[in-house]
């Protein structure tokens, strides 16, 4: 890494990228008044790219350790990370303003004097004396202080639309918390708040999308709203799942119109009654790959839409996104790029105040495994990308034998809880014939034999 020239003070850079990270303001500062020119070495303007990029998908500076991940095949920048994760951040807000200020001011005077130089060699001397002139009267007038006092008048209805649509009209006077609709979970964790990232984890038809349709439907039955995004099958396909889970008709009835008069007025009766919504968004409406960034202008549009707030988010499933870039990552980069999106989904669950639900595919398992009972999956068994479970508050594995399947029984294994005590192993019945993924009455039942 380049030390860079003295008049760019390389300790007070340190020091101020380590802050930046940890401040949304100042990074929001650094990313409008700092250009790459400004910096001494390509490691520092990949680093201030990231962040720039973040504030402007995320809205906030990215982590020390998104970085580290991002940049882990890169030993220069790897080394400079390591440099602004030991930084000192003992400067005070006045302190680093005045010192930001000042660096910017040189490393733009600087700039100014080497073009101004050039056109002065070649004979353009006014154009060169404008240049000065220009920039003395915008010395006179910057400062970067100024972007932290917000405006009480001018800036009051564009601050505080947000505000009403979020915590005013569109809220409640709870919190709404999220339950799984099956019994075991939910006496284990009680309800999870919002900020949170689930993932259930199953073999290619192992039932994720039933578990997260049931978690869907089941908190709908309990006034939540919910937006599924559903990135593989057709509208239609996911449309009748949900009428299924809701109201234990099959789905290839509901597919081909087949419910009679008198059961669809019913229908409509006990529909009536739910006081939540599901919102199903599906793949064949993008154009392309949809991205982190789609599902979250996808939540805006919604709540506008709709005039209402989405309590939970369904992504059917994590490995069909991709990052919020939109980048085009190699097959080598697939774990960082699933570590990625687990990431971004996890930043969605904090930025709109709700639950993201989502599912990943285990990789290739012997069947000998699979059909063995006392086999259950693992983080270990992850496709790809261990990594994603870090950002987890809960990795629910479903685990079904051939025998179980016959039998309409399945064990859910909770590999992690991060608010509750991890490792236990739930035996449930199952109704995938109705697209039901819990059967509570024969769970019951099952569970009164067990004992």
């Amino acid at each position: 890494m380049s030390k860079g020239k003295e008049s760019f003070n390389a300790k007070f850079l340190l020091s101020l990228f380590a802050m930046a990270l940890k401040n949304q303001s100042l990074a929001s500062i650094v990313g409008e008044h700092i250009s790459e020119d400004f910096l001494p070495s390509k490691e520092y303007t990949k680093v201030l790219a990231e962040i720039k990029k973040n504030l402007k998908v995320h809205g906030k500076p990215p982590t020390i350790s998104k970085l580290f991940q991002k940049f882990d095949d890169d030993d220069d920048i790897f080394y400079l990370l390591e440099d602004i994760e030991g930084a000192d951040t003992s400067m005070t807000s006045d302190e680093t303003l005045e010192e930001l200020q000042s660096f910017i001011m040189k490393a733009r005077f600087m700039k100014e004097y080497t073009e101004m130089g050039r056109l002065y060699n070649k004979g353009k001397k006014d154009e060169a004396i404008g240049r000065l002139i220009g920039l003395s009267d915008h010395f006179n007038s910057f400062s970067v202080k100024k972007e932290l006092f917000d405006p009480v008048i001018s800036g009051f209805a564009e601050r505080n639309l947000g505000a009403i649509a979020r915590k005013g009209l569109l809220g409640s006077e709870y919190e709404q918390k999220i339950y799984f609709g099956i019994d075991p979970l939910d006496q284990l964790v009680k309800g999870v708040d919002p900020k949170q990232l689930i993932c259930f984890m199953g073999a290619s038809g192992g039932g994720k999308t039933k578990a997260m349709r049931w978690t869907a439907a089941s908190n709908a039955r309990m006034g939540a709203n919910v937006l599924h995004v559903q990135l593989e099958g057709s509208r239609e396909e996911a449309l009748a799942g949900y009428g299924s889970t809701l109201s234990g008709v099959h789905s290839s009835t509901i597919e081909h119109g087949l419910i009679d008069a008198q059961k669809l007025s019913d229908l409509e009766s006990a529909f009536g009654k739910i006081e939540g919504e599901i919102y199903v968004k599906t793949f064949q409406e993008f154009a392309k790959s949809p991205t982190t960034a789609d599902v979250r202008r996808m939540v805006e549009d919604v709540e506008k839409a709709h005039n209402t707030r989405i309590h939970l988010i369904v992504v059917d499933y994590l490995e069909l996104l991709n990052t919020a870039d939109g980048r085009n990552w190699n097959p080598s980069e697939e774990r960082h790029r699933r570590t990625t999106i687990a990431d971004e989904l996890k930043d969605i669950a904090t930025e709109f105040d709700n639950v993201v639900l989502t599912a990943t595919q285990a990789n290739d398992v012997p069947p000998q495994d699979l059909n063995n009972d006392g086999f259950i999956l693992s983080r270990h068994n992850v496709s790809e990308a261990k990594g994603i479970v870090k950002p987890l508050t809960m990795f629910i594995t479903i685990n079904r034998t051939i025998d179980e399947i016959g039998i309409n029984r399945a064990r859910l294994f909770v590999d992690k809880s991060r608010f509750t005590r991890g490792g236990q192993t739930f035996e449930i019945c199952t109704d995938f014939n109705m697209d039901r993924f819990y059967d509570r009455k024969k769970t019951a039942e099952l569970s009164q034999i067990s004992d």
